[in-house]
């Protein structure tokens, strides 16, 4: 059995509510994640649907609140937990319908307010290709990004998932990976306030990161409470890479220039987008 607990230096450890939950046909449930305060503390289940507990009080159900999954990431404070959300979707197919679950886009809650808010989609074929795939029933190659708008890939497979796995502390800076097992591998990503998202691999390109970004780094794990130190590495891969992003290169005025991250250098590149000359 695996349940889920709080520990405190004061009171020690204790279980977590978990009444409501059925343990046969949902699996276990397990917290996994803390804010820095203590106060909000997140978990999931068997089926990966997000849980979460405010000051160890009755448990929270972000699946049924929200369509929320994989809830690891929040803030000093608890004002940003990020998770990917699912949405049913009526699917018919030989004549059988059934409800299938496509991603939906990252959710951040605010678990204070109780306020839900989502980040910009991530979408398949625009974010993400989806590699060409044999349909066995016809023998034919089938190549979505190719033969589809985008809103008929979007309708099709949703959106691309995303699981963040931590973020600084005031939420402006959040890490993850998009992608999954079964259809594009993964990519690292980042979430920046006032420059939205990320793709690790060009971020690191870009600020001439050779090791990085030719070998990747798929799953950054955890960043500092600065937004500025960060480790994480490949998927399944027993290594991990250290970075150091206290100073970063932008452009400014067509040079290159170093600015603290994250806040300076933000500050920067949209300063440069202001005063660029409409085409």
């Amino acid at each position: 059995e695996i349940l889920p607990f709080l520990w405190t230096e004061k009171g020690g450890l204790r279980k977590l509510d978990t009444s409501g939950h059925d343990f046969e046909v949902e699996g276990w449930m397990r917290a996994h994640a803390i804010s820095g305060d203590g106060r909000v503390a997140l978990g999931g289940t068997n089926m990966s649907n997000a849980q979460a507990w405010i000051d160890g009080g009755p448990r929270i159900d972000l699946w049924k609140k929200f369509g929320a999954i994989d809830a690891y990431a929040v803030n000093r404070d608890g004002t940003r937990v990020a998770m990917d959300t699912l949405r049913p979707v009526q699917v018919t197919t030989d004549g059988y319908t059934y409800t299938a679950w496509y991603n939906n886009g990252v959710g951040v809650w605010n678990a204070k307010t109780g306020a839900m808010s989502k980040l910009p989609a991530l979408q398949w074929c625009k974010d993400l290709a989806i590699p060409p795939y044999y349909d066995w029933l016809t023998g034919a190659l089938v190549d979505p990004c190719a033969t589809s708008d985008q809103a008929t890939v979007d309708a099709s497979f949703g959106l691309v998932p995303v699981t963040l796995f931590d973020m600084n502390d005031d939420g402006s800076v959040m890490i993850g990976r998009m992608g999954s097992f079964w259809t594009a591998g993964f990519q690292g990503m980042m979430w920046v306030d006032g420059l939205g998202w990320i793709k690790l691999g060009d971020f690191f390109r870009k600020q001439g990161v050779a090791e990085a970004y030719k070998l990747g780094m798929e799953n950054p794990l955890s960043i500092n409470g600065a937004g500025n130190e960060m480790v994480g590495g490949l998927v399944g891969v027993s290594m991990t890479w250290y970075v150091d992003m206290k100073q970063v290169f932008v452009c400014q005025n067509g040079q290159s220039v170093q600015a603290g991250f994250p806040g300076a250098a933000v500050a920067k590149v949209q300063h440069s987008y202001q005063h660029v000359d409409p085409v």
